[in-house]
Parts: C-alpha cells; sequence; structure tokens
C-alpha cells in the first residue's frame, strides 16, 4: 500500500515508543495512511483508492492485517481490496465479528477503538509535529518537552 512496499510486517507493540528512520520515498509517512485505510476506510491525505496499490508493484490489489488487543481482548482487522471490489473482516479472539457490509465493519471498528477518523488523524499529526520539533529542538528547549 502507498509506497510500503510489498509483504512487509510492522509490530509497534514492542517498545512504547518506535522511531522509524528511512530515506525519503521509502515509507515512514505511508504508515499513518495504511493505518487510517485500515481503521477508517479513508485516509487525510484524500488518495483515492485505485492510486493505493504500490507505486513500485504493477498489482492493482492490496490487502493489510492489523492486530491489536483492546481490553484483554484480541483483535485482528483483514481489508483487502482489487479493483472497485473491497472486503473488511473483524476478528475477535479467531471469531469473525463483523458486521453485514464494509461500511457497518468500519463504523464497529471506530466504535470498538473509541475514536473517529478526525480524532484519530489529528492525534497522529500533532504527534508528528511534537517529534518533529523535538527532533529540531537545542537541548536547553528539549528538557521543556
Amino acid at each position: 500500500m502507498f509506497s510500503y512496499g510489498a509483504n512487509n510486517e510492522l509490530a509497534l507493540s514492542a517498545e512504547p515508543i518506535t522511531q522509524l528512520v528511512g530515506l525519503n520515498g521509502h515509507g515512514k509517512s505511508s504508515i499513518p495512511l495504511i493505518l487510517e485505510e485500515i481503521l477508517f476506510n479513508k485516509n487525510s491525505k484524500g488518495v483515492k483508492k485505485g492510486d493505493i496499490p504500490n507505486r513500485e508493484l504493477s498489482a492493482q490489489k492490496y490487502s493489510a492485517t492489523l492486530d491489536f488487543e483492546l481490553d484483554g481482548l484480541e483483535y485482528k482487522i483483514e481489508l483487502s481490496r482489487s479493483g472497485a471490489q473491497q472486503k473488511v473482516k473483524l476478528l475477535q479472539n479467531g471469531t469473525d465479528i463483523s458486521s453485514h457490509t464494509a461500511t457497518d465493519t468500519f463504523k464497529q471498528v471506530e466504535q470498538l477503538i473509541g475514536l473517529d477518523f478526525k480524532t484519530f488523524s489529528q492525534i497522529v499529526y500533532q504527534n508528528s509535529q511534537s517529534s518533529l520539533q523535538f527532533l529540531t529542538a537545542t537541548d536547553t528547549a528539549r528538557k521543556n518537552f
């Protein structure tokens, strides 16, 4: 998806803070967009569905899986898109709890995590800005963070 490449896995639960380092165009800023697509079926950059597949790949389809834990329960969201057809599945401890339609399943995810798209995006990008300010600050200014 986006410029992140094929068959990648990113675990964000190993440490409380994860720093992503890489060259421009290698997918660092794609991660929040991918999370937005998986959780809310839209992205803050307004990229159209047909433009989401990786520019490095010739495929016109993509899939993504997001695993997370909430209140001691394990959840998995499986998203796949081929052309205009989209499938989304929500699993709780391995049991499919998806709604009848993809739209309703995305609403179900939103209720589950307790954040809507706008709030999620604001938190992600506000934290990105704070991180950038921290990285570019002087040592004295960093103490204030």
